[in-house]
């Protein structure tokens, strides 16, 4: 997976800021930014995930995690590991690396980390997120947190790059409302919103990840 981790890196600094935001096909509404946000008296709060990659049988692939019913307004959803950045948290990686190791029951080391993508704000929670790209040597062995982690979710990589990965699907947006909703299906699973928003990102990086591997 060295090969995986240079291309991912070098990917991260070659794709144009403008590449990485056709990850807007994934919000279906205007989303304001952490500054509009914060100038309407909005209380912003920090938090770290990772989308982390090992090798798998047919592929590279992430981990996502199906998160249980438990408090919280995104709960019952698919998210990658992370959470609440703490006072103890030197920065937004530090925050996602803890909460991984918390939710997953895998020690990720900071040489496993190559970058990150760029910073969203999530209205409905007022999170201000920050997903940190980390590459695993061979597939861990999870132990996932029962009082946070439903079912962990394997996302190939490459099928984020299909023409028609990114679809409406009708979710539950909240009580008594179904939309459709721009999606990724993984799994057997529905992802949407701030997550799909993510992965739409991610797949920018990785299909230029993948011409630097000289894959097919």
């Amino acid at each position: 997976m060295d090969e995986v981790r240079r291309a991912v890196a070098e990917a991260l600094q070659a794709v144009p800021l403008a590449h990485r935001m056709r990850r807007e096909r994934a919000i279906p509404v205007a989303r304001p930014t952490r500054q509009e946000a914060e100038s309407q008296g909005i209380r912003v709060r920090e938090a770290g995930v990772v989308w982390a990659l090992y090798p798998g049988a047919d592929g590279v692939f992430g981990v996502l995690m199906v998160r249980t019913a438990r408090g919280g307004v995104h709960a019952g959803q698919i998210s990658m590991p992370g959470g609440q950045r703490e006072a103890h948290d030197a920065d937004l990686t530090a925050a996602g690396l803890r909460e991984f190791r918390e939710e997953m029951g895998v020690e990720l080391r900071p040489e496993a980390v190559v970058g990150a993508l760029t910073p969203l704000f999530i209205p409905p929670s007022g999170f201000y997120v920050e997903a940190t790209l980390a590459v695993f040597e061979e597939e861990p062995r999870w132990a996932p947190d029962p009082e946070e982690v439903a079912r962990i979710l394997p996302c190939r990589c490459d099928d984020l790059l299909h023409p028609d990965a990114l679809r409406p699907h009708p979710v539950q947006v909240r009580a008594g409302v179904v939309a459709p909703m721009p999606a990724f299906a993984v799994g057997g699973e529905v992802v949407w919103g701030a997550t799909a928003v993510l992965l739409a990102e991610f797949s920018e990086i990785w299909a230029e990840a993948r011409r630097r591997l000289g894959m097919p």
